[in-house]
This record gives C-alpha cells, structure tokens and sequence, in this order.
C-alpha cells in the first residue's frame, strides 16, 4: 500500500480496513491477522468482484476518486457503460485535476459511435464523436503540455480517423509523439494511420524507428509484415 492512503475505512463490526491508495488500488484488510485477504486494482479481470466488493465497502472509501476510477473500469470491462459513465463523472468531480476520467467519458462516446455505426445511423456516430472530442477538449484544459496529455492527443486522431478526418488524425497523432517522445507506441499509432490511408512508405519509416528503439517490439513486427 501506497505512503500515502488516499482513504482508509473500518467495517462496521471492526472486523475489516479498506484503504484506497494513490496509486489507484484499493485494499481489503483483515484487522485480526494484518494481512491483506483482497486486493482491487483491475488487473486480475476480476471485474464483477471488484463491483461487489466496493458495493459494501464503506462510503468513505467507495466515495472516492480511487473507487470510483475502478468501478468505472470494471463496469466498462462488463458492458455495462451507463454504470461506467456514471462512476467516470462521479470520479471527474472528485478530483477535477485528473484527466483519467475525460478520457474514460471520451473512450464511452467512441464506443458509442461503434455500435451507432453498426445499426447504420451516422449522424449518430457523429454526435458521439463530437461529444468524444469535448471531452478530450476538457483533459487538455487540464493538462495540454506534459506527457499524459499524449494520451489524449491519441484518442483526439482516434476521433479524427474514425470520423475519415485524416489529416487531423495525423495532427493529433503528431503532437502526441512531440509530447511523449520516449514511447514508442506513439509511433505506431501514426504508424498505422499511415499504413490505414495508403502512406506505405512514412508508416515503414516510422515502424523502423520503434524498432531502432526496441527490436523486440512485436506490435512493430506485425506492422511491417501487413
């Protein structure tokens, strides 16, 4: 557990501490031996658990930033995206310094325009995009210069190239290299914009480059063998 507990809560019989970390984990610990009996970081596809455990958690820790971040994801990972909305805004309001849930909100709208597109009503799909963007327009207001806010410049090209609205996509995928340059994944996402509208030749060029930076990359490999 992280040094600084975002949240700690005791059971109403004494039995149990629930203690939220800073570094999006929540934890179940049993007082009477001191040891951790569960733990809740989504990263053990334990989803519906996790919702029940934090059902009968405590509101000082379910009504946290941290909780609400893991119900979202683990409502997401369920299909059940008005319960993951719901957990994305609640999380939003906690903590207006973090940009986690604008991206979760805009990763729903896209998801949206999906299934839109897949019942055929474009102006739908539209709208959904729109709103992803909004979204994506409210995390940059946060934070548009460090490298988290890569992350949504990559989802603003996801919008863009969904939306056949490539040389924004290009844009948007270019200033999320520029502000996280050391990741390599931010090449192959442009990588494969490129490769998606025919521009063989600078999708190669920036495939060699992540492989210059690591040879093992398969993502990479797969790329250049289409």
């Amino acid at each position: 557990v992280g040094d600084e507990p975002e949240a700690v809560a005791v059971s109403s019989d004494g039995s149990t501490v629930y203690v939220a970390d800073e570094f999006g984990a929540l934890y179940i610990v049993d007082v009477a031996t001191r040891s951790v009996v569960d733990s809740i970081d989504m990263e053990r596809g334990r989803y519906k658990e996790a919702i029940a455990s934090l059902a009968t958690a405590p509101p000082e820790v379910r009504n946290t930033y941290t909780a609400q971040m893991v119900l979202a994801r683990a409502y997401l990972a369920t299909e059940d995206l008005d319960s993951s909305e719901k957990a994305y805004e609640t999380a939003a309001g906690l903590d207006k310094e973090q940009i986690d849930p604008m991206l979760g909100l805009a990763d729903l709208s896209m998801r949206r325009a999906v299934q839109a597109l897949k019942s055929g009503d474009e102006t739908k799909a539209a709208g959904f995009r729109v709103r992803a963007n909004s979204y994506c327009q409210t995390a940059l207001a946060i934070d548009s210069i460090s490298s988290r806010a890569a992350r949504v410049y990559e989802m603003i090209g996801r919008i863009y190239t969904d939306g056949k609205r490539y040389d924004e996509a290009i844009e948007a995928h270019k200033k999320a290299m520029e502000l996280d340059p050391v990741n390599v994944n931010r090449k192959l996402d442009l990588a494969r914009l490129y490769h998606t509208i025919g521009r063989q030749t600078e999708a190669a060029q920036l495939i060699d480059e992540a492989l210059t930076r690591d040879a093992d990359l398969s993502a990479a490999r797969l790329l250049r063998a289409q």
